[in-house]
């Protein structure tokens, strides 16, 4: 049982990693030359302040039983292993299953939109996630058992399935760019062609009905009728 929950431990490590990697982007630490001044780093002398003030950390996404719910439905529908162990982790470790139920939660609604958007992408983008759950999993449990040869296989044939679905990926991307760049080609042959056409399309549009756009003739009315000279 303990060995259980060190590798439920190690698979909550990973799932959080990688949810904090998918949300945003490692960076690099600045050089010492490039550093904000010690004050603005929550560095002060010891003189004025005992204690350094530290930053306010950012508000995690709510956790509520609703997100909770629907996170644990994710999951027994596409990687109905994962759901036991969460059932063990909440058991052992409240705050690693809170926030791992938090980004099954943000990964559902991802795979939601992709639905309702593009099908066909849906399905590919729901077997890249099913291949990432299982690896994360395969890799906690060699952790604990490194010399298991038949899980090194199965993490090898995953990755394996990863590496085609992130080639699909591409290759759906570069046919999209495809069909866009032909339909820019299209534009810019019609307007080389059709230039002087369009431009008094254009011209002809402006200047009809000038009325119309609140455009009046500059020229002076003149009266109806002379005027008169003054008698001498």
């Amino acid at each position: 049982m303990y060995k259980c929950f060190g590798w439920l431990g190690a698979f909550a490590l990973l799932a959080s990693g990688a949810a904090g990697a998918a949300e945003k982007p490692p960076c690099a630490e600045q050089p010492l030359a490039e550093q904000p001044p010690a004050k603005a780093r929550g560095v002060y002398d010891t003189d004025k302040a005992k204690k350094p003030l530290k930053p306010s950390p950012k508000p995690s996404p709510g956790f509520t039983p609703e997100r909770e719910a629907a996170a644990l439905e994710f999951v027994r529908r596409h990687h109905p292993e994962l759901a036991a162990l969460l059932a063990e982790l909440k058991k052992t470790e409240a705050a690693e299953y809170r926030r791992a139920v938090g980004a099954l939660f943000r990964a559902s609604e991802r795979l939601a939109h992709f639905q309702e958007r593009d099908p066909e992408a849906y399905e590919r983008e729901l077997k890249a996630w099913k291949l990432s759950s299982r690896i994360q999993l395969l890799v906690a449990r060699i952790r604990m058992a490194p010399e298991d040869e038949r899980l090194r296989q199965e993490l090898k044939q995953a990755l394996s399935d990863q590496q085609d679905v992130r080639c699909a990926r591409l290759v759906d991307e570069r046919e999209r760019v495809r069909a866009r760049l032909e339909k820019l080609e299209d534009q810019i042959q019609e307007l080389q062609q059709q230039r002087e056409t369009l431009i008094e399309k254009q011209l002809e549009a402006l200047l009809r009905d000038k009325k119309k756009h609140g455009v009046q003739d500059n020229k002076v009315p003149q009266p109806t009728n002379p005027p008169t000279k003054p008698a001498r």
